[in-house]
């Protein structure tokens, strides 16, 4: 079981659909609460106006959250959720959304470039070619590039193409999977179900 090291109260006003719950984390000699979980025991509303009983309310499937601690020191790396996308070919164009997250430390700002790269799939048939950079300020753990994927036939064959990211500034790039000191990469697989992603 979990130690218990702090408990509380909130309260919301009518119509009020979202509440902030502040967390301090401190430091006491050389010891570092590094997770702290934050979890709703219960729930209690008046709805028949001032002065009525309170009713117990029913709280949802997803009632705890994680708080961890990252010391400022460190920058963070950046890296792709997943080292693979499969999509599914469309008789119409898609716009893909492909996540970039910034994990381990988000102090100072950061900033990477992007771009396509082609495999078996063909700029301009396939999917729209892309670059940029995406910048992070202090704070931000993700970003999203937009990549256009054009229309494909059910009888053609899946093709792909990587998503590359490089000059990385104020962070690194993930070592663990899909990248090196120098880059990320990430696999997008076109007219392919996630089921056949590892063929």
């Amino acid at each position: 079981s979990m130690e218990v090291i702090g408990r509380g109260s909130f309260s919301m006003t009518p119509g009020q659909m979202v509440k902030d719950v502040p967390v301090e984390i401190v430091r006491q000699s050389k010891v570092l609460q590094e997770e702290v979980v934050v979890k709703m025991e219960t729930c209690e509303a008046v709805i028949n106006g001032a002065g009525a009983a309170p009713v117990l309310m029913e709280i949802g499937d997803i009632h705890a959250t994680v708080v961890t601690f990252v010391p400022a020191y460190r920058k963070g790396v950046f890296s792709f959720p997943f080292e693979r996308i499969a999509v599914p070919g469309a008789s119409h164009a898609q716009k893909l959304q492909c996540i970039v997250e910034r994990l381990d430390g988000c102090s100072g700002p950061a900033r990477c470039n992007f771009r396509t790269a082609r495999l078996s799939s063909v700029p301009g048939f396939d999917y729209e070619e892309t670059e940029g950079t995406l910048e992070f300020p202090p704070g931000a753990t993700e970003r999203f590039i937009e990549i256009e994927i054009l229309a494909k036939r059910m009888e053609e064959i899946a093709d792909k193409f990587l998503l590359i990211l490089d000059e990385a500034e104020g962070a690194k790039f993930d070592t663990q999977e899909g990248g090196n000191r120098d880059s990320h990469t990430q696999t997008i697989m076109i007219g392919v179900n996630e089921a056949d992603e590892g063929a």
